[in-house]
C-alpha cells in the first residue's frame, strides 16, 4: 500500500507552479480577479482548490503559505483579512473582513462557519433597521484554533492561541485558551 500523499506535501511539489500563477495574476486588476474567485468558489477537484488559492493570495490584505479553501465558501472584503500559515476553510463558510479578521497559524475552520466582522445598529426611529449603519470591530483568531462546523464567530472577538470552539457556538468577546460551546459559547475547560 502506497503512502498518501498530505496535502501539504503537494503544495510544496507545486509550489513553481503557484509561484508562476501568482505572479501572472498579480497583474489583473483586483476588481477582475474578486469576479474570477467567485466564479470559481465551486469548481471542483485540485485545479478549483489550486485557483482559489492563488487568488486569494492576490485579493488578501495578508497570505501566508498552505491555506486551503473549500467549495463554496464566501469571502467579502478580503482586502481586509490577513491570513498566516496553514489554514483551513472547508466547505460553505461564510467570512465578511469588513471591520478587519486577522486569523494567525495553524487554524482549521470547518464548514459552513461564518466569521462576521460587524453588527448591524437597531435602534427604533424613522429609519427601519435594514438600513441603519453598520458598527465594525476587528476580529482575531490566535494560531492553533480549531473553529468546528456551524460556529459563528461575531464582530469584536479575539481569541488567544490553542482554542477549540464546539460545533455551532456563537462565540464574542475575549476568548482565552480552553474548549468552548454553546449559545452562548462558555469555558467548558482548560486544554
Amino acid at each position: 500500500m502506497k503512502n498518501k500523499i498530505s496535502g501539504r506535501e503537494k503544495l510544496n511539489r507545486w509550489n513553481w507552479l503557484i509561484n508562476i500563477l501568482s505572479s501572472i495574476v498579480a497583474v489583473f486588476p483586483h476588481g477582475l480577479c474578486n469576479i474570477m474567485f467567485n466564479l470559481i468558489s465551486g469548481m471542483p477537484t485540485i485545479l478549483g482548490t489550486l485557483f482559489r488559492y492563488v487568488l486569494i493570495r492576490r485579493l488578501a490584505a495578508k497570505s501566508g503559505k498552505n491555506i486551503y479553501i473549500g467549495r463554496w465558501c464566501t469571502f467579502k472584503n478580503i482586502g481586509k483579512l490577513d491570513l498566516g500559515n496553514n489554514i483551513s476553510f472547508h466547505e460553505y463558510c461564510y467570512i465578511d473582513a469588513i471591520g478587519g479578521i486577522k486569523i494567525g497559524d495553524n487554524v482549521s475552520i470547518a464548514h459552513s462557519v461564518s466569521i462576521l466582522s460587524f453588527d448591524h445598529s437597531f435602534v427604533k426611529s424613522d429609519i427601519p433597521f435594514k438600513y441603519q449603519a453598520l458598527s465594525t470591530e476587528k476580529i482575531t483568531v490566535g494560531d492553533n484554533v480549531w473553529v468546528g462546523c456551524g460556529v459563528r464567530i461575531l464582530s469584536g472577538t479575539t481569541t488567544d492561541n490553542n482554542v477549540v470552539i464546539a460545533a455551532n457556538a456563537v462565540i464574542k468577546g475575549m476568548v482565552s485558551s480552553g474548549l468552548y460551546a454553546g449559545v452562548p459559547a462558555t469555558k467548558k475547560r482548560d486544554l
